[in-house]
């Protein structure tokens, strides 16, 4: 889960991408052909976290994927996220928090393996092996 901390309120948003199965039906009525396809779909939850750490679900975007696209789930996550958010109440402000946070979510990790490599080079008094 990705949390973000605004000044009035802490918001999570989480992603799923379940496969899901579909019936098709195709014919002239007489002999139909019956045809289980499955695809992929990716699901947002957003959610308000109370001071107890309680998460509260306040919005949900779910998107299918065609069934004759490839399934991307960067795609899915974007796209469900922009559903999740066109249904909840947050101003301009709030949002673009949101998605800054999305595009910043592997940024800090990054960034703190980094910072673990370069002590670790420091400490062994070499710095030019840090990549």
């Amino acid at each position: 889960m990705i949390k973000i901390d605004l000044p009035s309120r802490t918001i999570g948003i989480a992603f799923k991408h379940p496969k899901v199965h579909r019936v098709l039906e195709r014919g002239d009525g007489h002999g139909d052909i019956v045809e289980t396809v499955e695809r992929r779909c990716s699901v947002c939850e957003v959610f308000e976290i109370d001071g107890a750490g309680n998460p509260t679900l306040i919005s949900k975007g779910v998107v299918h994927c065609h069934f004759l696209d490839s399934f991307k789930r960067e795609t899915g996550r974007k796209k469900a996220l922009a559903s999740a958010l066109t249904k909840c109440s947050m101003n301009k402000w709030e949002r673009r928090r949101i998605w800054d946070a999305y595009h910043n979510r592997g940024a800090e990790t990054t960034m703190n393996q980094l910072t673990v490599a370069l002590e670790k080079a420091l400490s062994e008094g070499d710095a030019s092996t840090v990549s």
